[in-house]
């Protein structure tokens, strides 16, 4: 009896332990509700419930302590490592095992409360990895995984039982095209001209393979990249072999002015092309925006305007002295005044040709295109900068007046006299012609008080049955001259020169010198491949004049 008394103390006695110890509350029949223990009877939990770290819980959410799974999974789709807005990845469909889908970024789908399989589709021509966060984004500027899917855990996704809980999943992709960069164009061209474009390709997402035609693409801006689906404008190819990655130049020729842009291109086989301009010349995987120099384009694509060639000067055997700048653009391929002049030499591209002095500018000597500036002259001699004193014709006037031979005149031809100088009174503005010299003496030195326009040809052997003289024109107006004047020889000296554009689309040249107190205004030709004024100095013009238009001084001493 005392035995079986022992026996049963000792089992009420272990009953009793698990039932009072502390930390255990009062053991439950089964089934077990959520959270409650289970830790003796881990199969007595309720239906859908699992005994997890001594508790019941929810099978799909096992720290979450009420049972209630609930999370959602968002993210976002961008070009790697984390360029958001970039298409064609942007738009791409993102799926859950158990629906629904979403091309949508960001994406999301709220309300999950189990495991989930996401996916998204990928362009062809690109790759895909992920980044998984749960309850934070920090993991997205890591590493990621390569692969197109993951499995969501959603005991890691649901902790608290809320909305608020989710796992963040971003999509990276890459496109396996090579990288084209720091393309070099001018941005100004005149139309005609060659110019050199550049661009350095290399490996990137896929690697170079080869640089066909097209490695550098110019179209017409107005007209768009494509045509069709189809790459529009000049399509180059370099002009060095092609070699792997490196530096390439291409040529190209303009033929229409307006506004061009120039974009390189980079192949990964048939794999994937990388363009410039993204914007414009992409039209869907395996063809993509080349990273440029930054990762979003930037240096792959770059703009020109072509122009058509303005106006310019030449001259010969002389020095160029200009009241304020040498400001001239020239075409590369110059051609001569006229194919038949003997003067000129389109061999030589200078502003000032033969034995040129200096050029000298009281601005600055600006010379283009930025390509191809045009030389001032074979020596390059040249200042700017330079102050130069305005020319005294007023002063001039009065000191011939009292120095020199002169006499007054009231026209032309026949009355003017030889050996002295004329000053004309006429009425202003007054036109001198081809007739105006007829009769006159050998060597002409007119002077006069106003404006005067040069008409026709002047002083050209032949015209008026005339032989050509050495004439000096002094104004202290304007001499203009007009769009009927193409040859003009002389001396011709005035406050200001203006040459009007030509009828015939022709140029002006003047064998003697133009010298101009003011401004010079040029007229444009038809073709500006060809001079528009070209001054051809005449030394003899000079030694028969410069009795008249040269200034004597005297040295004066006293002796005992």
């Amino acid at each position: 009896m005392k035995f079986r008394f022992f026996i049963g103390t000792i089992i009420s006695f272990i009953l009793a332990l698990y039932s009072f110890s502390p930390g255990y509350a009062a053991y439950p029949n089964p089934p077990y509700l959520c959270n409650e223990n289970c830790s003796l009877n881990p199969g007595g939990c309720s239906a859908g419930l699992t005994c997890s770290g001594g508790q019941c819980r929810n099978p799909s959410c096992t720290v979450e302590t009420g049972c209630n799974c609930s999370y959602e999974i968002k993210g976002r789709k961008v070009k790697a490592p984390n360029q958001t807005g970039v298409a064609p990845f942007d738009s791409q469909t993102i799926t859950l095992d158990s629906g629904p889908n979403s091309t949508g970024d960001p994406y999301s789908f709220p309300g999950q409360s189990a495991n989930r399989t996401v996916s998204t589709s990928v362009p062809a021509g690109s790759s895909v990895e992920y980044t998984l966060c749960y309850n934070n984004e920090a993991c997205h500027s890591g590493a990621a995984t390569a692969g197109s899917s993951v499995a969501v855990d959603s005991n890691q996704a649901s902790v608290n039982g809320s909305a608020s809980d989710y796992a963040s999943i971003y999509w990276h992709f890459t496109p396996l095209t090579p990288n084209c960069k720091n393309i070099n164009a001018p941005s100004s061209v005149l139309n005609g001209d060659t110019v050199s474009i550049s661009a350095a390709y290399e490996d990137d997402g896929g690697p170079l393979t080869a640089l066909p035609a097209g490695a550098i693409t110019v179209y017409d801006t107005p007209g768009g990249c494509l045509s069709g689906g189809a790459v529009r404008g000049n399509q180059l190819s370099p002009n060095e072999g092609y070699t792997g990655p490196g530096t390439y130049t291409f040529n190209w020729t303009a033929s229409t002015t307006g506004n061009y842009t120039a974009y390189c291109r980079a192949w990964n086989n048939a794999t994937a092309e990388c363009r410039g301009n993204a914007s414009d010349c992409v039209d869907g995987p395996p063809r993509y925006g080349c990273d440029g120099s930054d990762g979003s384009g930037t240096t792959a694509t770059s703009t020109m305007t072509v122009n058509n060639p303005g106006p310019w000067y030449k001259v010969k055997d002389t020095s160029l002295y200009k009241f304020g700048d040498i400001d001239v653009s020239v075409v590369q391929n110059i051609n001569k005044f006229t194919d038949a002049d003997a003067d000129d030499n389109s061999s030589q591209r200078y502003i000032m040709m033969g034995t040129a002095g200096v050029g000298i500018a009281q601005g600055s000597v600006n010379t283009g295109p930025s390509y191809a500036p045009i030389t001032l002259n074979q020596q390059q001699k040249q200042t700017s900068s330079y102050n130069m004193l305005q020319p005294y014709l007023t002063n001039f006037f009065s000191y011939i007046r009292s120095r020199k031979l002169s006499t007054t005149i009231t026209s032309l031809g026949a009355d003017i006299q030889a050996n002295q100088i004329n000053f004309a009174d006429v009425t202003y503005p007054y036109t001198l012609n081809g007739a105006s010299l007829s009769g006159a003496p050998a060597t002409t030195i007119l002077v006069f008080s106003g404006n005067i326009v040069i008409d026709g040809n002047f002083n050209v052997t032949g015209i008026n049955n005339n032989p050509e003289k050495s004439v000096a024109i002094i104004t202290s107006g304007t001499i203009t001259f007009s769009q009927n004047t193409v040859y003009a020889n002389g001396v011709f000296i005035g406050n200001n020169i203006v040459v009007e554009n030509s009828a015939s689309g022709d140029g002006l040249k003047i064998k003697g010198n133009l010298i101009s107190s003011g401004s010079t205004l040029n007229r444009t030709r038809t073709d500006n491949t060809r001079p528009s004024l070209f001054v051809v100095f005449d030394p003899q013009q000079y030694l028969d004049l410069l009795p008249y238009i040269s200034v004597d001084k005297y040295d004066q001493s006293l002796t005992n």
